[in-house]
This record gives C-alpha cells, sequence and structure tokens, in this order.
C-alpha cells in the first residue's frame, strides 16, 4: 500500500471519526422540531409483475415503496421508484450486472428524494434526505446505541434538518478552457461501428435506463402536451471511473469482500443524485436526462499511477489531471465504453477544489471531469455542476441575469443551508445555465436519443453477488461508515 495513499486514509478515518463531535452549523433558524425520533410507516411495496422483467431485476427489493414519514405539521408520503444498479467491472473483471439481495437505491423526484434503502429481519432502512415544508431533511436508521428504553424504543429512525453538520464546497476555478477546438468526434456513424466492434455484451441494459430518463422528463412536463411534443429530449450519457486511491479507502472502511458492492451502491446513488437535477429541468424546447453506462473501479495500485504521478504538496494540478485522465481514457488497453462525458471519482485531493472540468466540451474527446469522493451528498453536487461545465453552463454569478444568491446548481458554492426563498434551487438550474444547455445542445448531436442507447445485454446476475450495508448521505453517510466499520 502507498505511503500517500495510507495518509489520505488515515486523515478519512479520524475526520469521520471526529465529525460527530462538531459543533451544528449556525447559520439558518433551526425548525420547532429540529431533531426527532420517529417510526416511518410502509404503506405499499410492488413491483412490476411481468415475468421477463423480474428475472432481471437487479435486487431482491420491490420496484416501488412507499413510506409515511410523520413530521411535526403534516406527514410526509415518499413513493419512490427503485433505480438499476450501475454496470460495474474492474480491473479483474469485465463489465457486468451486479444483484444486490437486500439494498437498492430510491428515488421519488416530487420530494427530491436519492435515498439508500437495505432491509434487515424483513424491516426497511432508509438513509437519504427528502424536502419538505421549505426544509431539506435527513432521514437515517436509529443505532442499536440510540434505540434503548421507552419511547425510543418505538422509534426506528432519526428525522433531522439537512443543513446541520453540513459543509460548504466552493467550485471557484473549477472549469477550466479546453486549449483543443470543440469538434464533435462520436456521431452516429462512430458510436454504431465502436459499440459493433468493442462493446458486444458489455453495455446492457441502456435502453431501459435511457427509456426512464425520457419518460422521467416528460412527467415532469405534464400538464402541457404542446410542450411534450415540442421539447427535444437530450440523454447525456457517461461513463463513471473510480480511482484505486477511493478503493483503498472503501477496503479500509468496509473490508475488501464488502468493497466493490458498496461503491456500486454508493455512485448508483451519486448518478441518481445527478441525473435528478436534470430531470427538474422544465421547459418547453428541452429535456434532459443522464444515463451512466458503465462504473470501472480500478482495483490495480498502479491503475492510478496517471494521477498520483501528479501529485505535489498533497493534491494535484487540475489542468494536468484533466489531461492525464483524457489520455488514460483514450487507451484501449483500459477498455473504457465511449460515452458523451467521463467523470473520475478519486480519493486524491483535487487543488482547491471538489471538481474540475473542461469548459464546453460534451460530444467532444475533452469531454472529462474530476470529483472527489468526500463521502457525503455533496459529491452528487459537484457531479452534476461539472456536468453542467461541460455543457457551457457558467457560474451563475458570472451570467447577467442569474446570481449565486438563488443556490442554484451552477451557483460558484455549495452552503449546505438554503435560505427559504431558494429551497428547491440546489435541486434545479437556473434559467441562465438552461439558455447555455440549449444553446450548445443545439450544435451537438451525441446526446439525442436517436445517438444513444444500446441493445447489448450484460450477463443475469449471479446469487454470488450480494450486498449488505450502504452508505447515507451527508452526516448520516459519514456515521454509517464509523458504525458499520467497528462491527
Amino acid at each position: 500500500m502507498r505511503l500517500r495513499a495510507v495518509s489520505s486514509i488515515i486523515a478519512t478515518l479520524v475526520y469521520l471519526a471526529a465529525f460527530q463531535t462538531l459543533p451544528k452549523a449556525a447559520s439558518g433558524p433551526l425548525p420547532a422540531d429540529s431533531e426527532r425520533l420517529i417510526n416511518i410507516e410502509l404503506l405499499s411495496e410492488h413491483s412490476n409483475p411481468d415475468a421477463r422483467i423480474r428475472r432481471e431485476a437487479d435486487s431482491s427489493l420491490p420496484d416501488h415503496l412507499e413510506f409515511n414519514v410523520p413530521m411535526h405539521n403534516t406527514d410526509v408520503t415518499l413513493r419512490m421508484k427503485r433505480s438499476r444498479f450501475l454496470p460495474t467491472s474492474t480491473s479483474h473483471s469485465p463489465l457486468s450486472k451486479p444483484f444486490m439481495e437486500q439494498a437498492g437505491v430510491y428515488t421519488d423526484e416530487i420530494n427530491f428524494v436519492t435515498m439508500i434503502v437495505k432491509r434487515e429481519a424483513g424491516e426497511y432502512r432508509l438513509y437519504g434526505s427528502f424536502h419538505h415544508d421549505d426544509t431539506e431533511w435527513n432521514l437515517e436508521p436509529l443505532t442499536a446505541l440510540s434505540n434503548v428504553s421507552g419511547r425510543q424504543k418505538r422509534a426506528t429512525h432519526k428525522v433531522f434538518p439537512a443543513f446541520i453538520n453540513t459543509e460548504s464546497i466552493s467550485f471557484v476555478g473549477d472549469a477550466i478552457v479546453d486549449d483543443q477546438p470543440p469538434v464533435e468526434i462520436l456521431t452516429l456513424a462512430d458510436r454504431n461501428r465502436h459499440r459493433m466492434a468493442t462493446l458486444n455484451g458489455m453495455l446492457g441494459q441502456q435502453k431501459n435506463g435511457i427509456q426512464q430518463a425520457v419518460s422521467n422528463g416528460r412527467q415532469q412536463r405534464e400538464g402541457n402536451r404542446r410542450s411534450k411534443r415540442k421539447a427535444v429530449e437530450h440523454i447525456v450519457e457517461l461513463a463513471f471511473v473510480v480511482d484505486y486511491a477511493d478503493y483503498e479507502k472503501w477496503v479500509a472502511l468496509k473490508g475488501a469482500s464488502n468493497a466493490i458492492n458498496e461503491m456500486t451502491i454508493w455512485y448508483t446513488y451519486i448518478a441518481e443524485a445527478i441525473n435528478i437535477r436534470y430531470r427538474t429541468i422544465v421547459d418547453p424546447d428541452i429535456a434532459i436526462g443522464t444515463v451512466v453506462t458503465s462504473l470501472r473501479i480500478l482495483t490495480n495500485e498502479s491503475d492510478d499511477d496517471f494521477i498520483e504521478d501528479l501529485i505535489d504538496s498533497g493534491s494535484f494540478d487540475e489542468r494536468s489531471g484533466l489531461d492525464a485522465f483524457i489520455s488514460w481514457y483514450q487507451d484501449p488497453a483500459n477498455g473504457i465504453p465511449m460515452a458523451d462525458h467521463y467523470m473520475y471519482f478519486t480519493g486524491f485531493s483535487i487543488h482547491d477544489a471538489a471538481g474540475i472540468a473542461y469548459f464546453e466540451t460534451v460530444c467532444t474527446e475533452s469531454s472529462v471531469s474530476i470529483i472527489e469522493n468526500f463521502f457525503t451528498a455533496g459529491v452528487g453536487v459537484a457531479g452534476a455542476h461539472e456536468l453542467g461545465h461541460s455543457l457551457s453552463a457558467e457560474h451563475d454569478s458570472n451570467v447577467t441575469g442569474c446570481d449565486d444568491s438563488t443556490q442554484n446548481v451552477m451557483a460558484s458554492a455549495w452552503i449546505g443551508y438554503t435560505e427559504i426563498e431558494n429551497m428547491g434551487n440546489p435541486w434545479r438550474f437556473s434559467s441562465c445555465s438552461i439558455e447555455a444547455f440549449k444553446v450548445y445542445l443545439s450544435h451537438v448531436t451525441c446526446t439525442l436519443t436517436r445517438n444513444t442507447g444500446s441493445d447489448d445485454k450484460l450477463p443475469a446476475p449471479t446469487g454470488n453477488d450480494r450486498a449488505r450495508l450502504a452508505p447515507s448521505r451527508d452526516e448520516q453517510c459519514r456515521r454509517y461508515f464509523q458504525d458499520s466499520s467497528s462491527s
């Protein structure tokens, strides 16, 4: 194990352990019932009755779950749909469809929900957040230590405002202008030749994922039939790559036998956190969704040398890192499937940034971004933000007519706490960003639905592919990591 990686892991473990003792954020008024112990109620659970679809399922959990969450003034109903796990490969195994026995990732677009769900002894445990009464709330299951006596014994979960113990993220200087001309190289003919020649049997289940993204985008614009017919559908296909430095941290936190499954759950969660932000776009001319075609986890120590070799004083230079990643993914020996955008998640530190991306590059060979995995919901925020730069959106503060004060996705900082008048905006793009997307996507073809997807099938999941625990988001992510790493 490399000395730099060891130092990074130790720092991460110390940080996670110390997190629970940090003072609560002082920004913003706390609601009257800032933290409550509750008992969530399962209202319904059901799956698609189609036997063929059930055979292709990647989890034993139901396709749909509905829960009642009691709040201070009124109850909240979470109507959640299970997402497909990302097709996953490692340095030692080919791309395949994972199977998680008792874990799943669920979304509810109406309440801005992205939730990791696991089932233990017939009981559901939910890790994630939802939007209610102008506030984002975190939901996490109670641990054995907190569920000890009296009224607490009847409670199953804890709910509290998301801005408690939430760190801010700066995006200043994260968009880098590429030296190369923005020439689209991923034409339909190129894509078909590439898929027929090298990706047969690898990408699998793309069609279902794309159809789901398109369908969800249409649902966001229900009520205006003419707008739905006029809107041009765009699906941005992403390839996720996770480096060895990040993999080492997961091994340290979850153990070697569980790390890959846990990473698949986590990055499926991140993929949905990105996608849900693009699906909130309501515009008569355009609809955008994202689909992750593959998740590659680098499990050889030397796999991420192209990044580690750039590290100086604990971090690496932004442009050098992006260029190194471009050279790496283009090497046929690495077998990375073709995509509209390549997103690299690292366990190393990026110099002065949570993420970086080349500006205005989707559909070109320079369409890359690098995101630091800091084990909070902010990873999904950073992913959506950096992809926005690649789709030509600038920071809202740099565009006439928009401003960071509205706290939309392309603000130059994510501060965790959302002002009351801005509730929901961290999931939405500003009108300036949407206009930039429309202009840029009108000049490329790779994201059009006729140019996306594959009918290739992945191998069916096997009974040996199982998941145990799943990470939560924000504070509960860290708390979960600490608890399970000591069990």
